[in-house]
């Protein structure tokens, strides 16, 4: 098995593609208006959060009001325990890879790049590469060798990828080298391993974490827009916005890493939330239509969790009284973004705690903005307009 996921992971890195030119910002800067920033800062350099924290950024009505960075020598760590040090993309102890992109400030995304593919996805419905989520996917992979007699299968659509109910048997355990997950990486073929799974359940009625679907997301953008996944975001989000540093993962087939393979600065990851807070416009341009965001929040899908809705490859933290709708993007080891329009709000974290299991779920950065920060500006603007 090893010896298979290096040979594979080589390829895969052959292959990586990247773009390490700086990025312009297009944020205004101010640090010293909000004590509870500086208090959330103070608890993780305290260790209060547990785990490593890499970077805490904040943008408020287009100011950068925190901006913290937090250096860890990842090497140090890899090395305190025994570890496996080939170099290759899906190796979590190597320092080229994870959580950093070889020594640059471009951080794993982990799965919050679903959210990006999300956003891609929108764009090409946008532009009428693709009728609508209610599209069936089988035509779209008939040249492959998949079983499709379960006639569950032949009914997947492109909605149920979406909201991660396809209906596939899939297990998500990173931790086992035997899950669906763990061993795609190490197939050649990542679409026809993920399509000839079997059904467990119809499509469209059960949430059920599978990242290979977002896979077959990415595949299908390639196809309808005849353009590499990385070319398609260059071309239509990620230089529209500023961002032209930044490294996204392929296989050997060109099949790009579309759940967990992107790799961002925190300020360009904050620009992707700019964008949302601002209903897919930048700089009075769109993007991605706020139609495609309305969607995003409105289909969502049954069956998650008490705290969390999932929407089209975004969580939806259930709202509290007062703030609004939030959009969340979330990564494996601690990657965070949320976006709350209603007080002009982007926080990001970055983190890796795949080397320590430290957290302290009630210290967790998923729960910043809601239980610490946005009371605070609530309060805020509440004095503002008695006053």
């Amino acid at each position: 098995m090893k010896q298979i996921i290096f040979f594979l992971s080589f390829l895969i890195l052959t292959l990586s593609c990247s773009l390490l030119v700086e990025s312009e910002t297009n944020f205004e800067i101010n640090t010293t208006k909000y004590p509870v920033l500086d208090s959330i800062h103070n608890d993780i350099t305290k260790g209060d959060y547990g785990g490593f924290i890499d970077h805490f950024l904040v943008i408020h009505k287009g100011e950068v009001i925190a901006d913290h960075h937090y250096p860890h020598d990842y090497g140090a760590v890899y090395a305190s325990y025994e570890h496996d040090t080939t170099n290759h993309p899906y190796n979590f102890d190597h320092t080229d890879w994870y959580p950093y992109y070889k020594n640059t400030d471009l951080h794993t995304l982990q799965s919050a790049t679903k959210s990006v593919t999300s956003l891609l996805l929108g764009i090409a419905i946008d532009e009428g590469l693709i009728s609508g989520v209610d599209e069936k996917i089988m035509p779209y992979f008939d040249d492959y060798d998949i079983d499709w007699s379960d006639e569950r299968k032949r009914n997947i659509t492109i909605k149920d990828l979406l909201n991660m109910s396809s209906g596939l048997k899939w297990d998500e355990d990173y931790n086992s080298e035997e899950s669906n997950s763990s061993i795609l990486y190490t197939c050649e073929n990542w679409i026809e391993y993920i399509l000839n799974q079997p059904m467990s359940m119809e499509p469209g009625k059960h949430f059920y974490y599978n990242s290979g679907e977002t896979v077959l997301l990415g595949k299908i953008i390639n196809m309808v827009t005849g353009k590499r996944l990385d070319e398609w975001a260059n071309e239509k989000l990620f230089g529209p916005i500023g961002i032209s540093n930044y490294h996204w993962t392929r296989n050997v087939n060109d099949d790009f890493d579309a759940q967990a393979g992107l790799y961002l600065s925190a300020l360009d990851f904050a620009k992707l939330g700019t964008l949302v807070l601002h209903k897919g416009k930048w700089n009075e341009k769109i993007i991605v239509s706020e139609k495609w965001l309305n969607e995003s929040v409105n289909n969502l899908i049954s069956n998650v969790d008490d705290d969390t809705h999932y929407g089209y490859q975004w969580w939806f933290p259930r709202e509290i009284k007062n703030q609004g709708v939030i959009y969340a993007m979330g990564g494996y080891g601690g990657q965070v973004l949320m976006v709350c329009p209603k007080y002009d709000l982007v926080v990001v974290f970055y983190g890796w705690d795949y080397a320590e299991d430290q957290i302290d779920t009630e210290r967790y950065t998923w729960y910043a903005l809601q239980y610490d920060i946005l009371p605070n500006f609530i309060k805020e603007q509440k004095l503002e307009s008695e006053n």
